[in-house]
């Protein structure tokens, strides 16, 4: 239950700081992967996504592959390459970063993958 509570908190912080440097952000979501967390953000034509510690510390880029998968419906879906964002984030700039029906995201370290499959509801 703390770990859900220090999660929560680390959510609410991250938005007032992008709401404050004038960044819309909307969180959409954040899945427990293993023994990592994967959180997802969109915007209107980019989805924004971060590999987080089992502590909810947000983990440096360098090293880590990523790709993720967008289902548009139950038969299409589209394929991307992760690209980095800064020090510890990646992105990915579509059309559909809004318009997806599940969106599934794919690290890889040292050999070692790391998934999470969103659901946009």
């Amino acid at each position: 239950m703390k770990k859900v509570i220090f999660i929560i908190l680390i959510l609410i912080a991250q938005t007032a700081m992008a709401q404050k440097n004038g960044q819309p952000v909307i969180i959409d979501k954040m899945q427990q992967a293993g023994n990592y967390n994967i959180e997802l953000h969109t915007s209107k034509n980019n989805i924004t996504v971060y590999l987080l510690d089992s502590t909810g510390h947000q983990l440096p880029n360098s090293g880590v592959e990523g790709m993720m998968v967008l289902w548009l419906d139950a038969k299409k879906a589209n394929t991307f390459l992760l690209k980095p964002k800064g020090e510890k984030g990646f992105t990915v700039k579509t059309d559909y970063a809004t318009h997806f029906i599940s969106c599934e995201v794919i690290f890889t370290i040292n050999k070692k993958k790391i998934k999470a499959v969103f659901k946009n509801e």
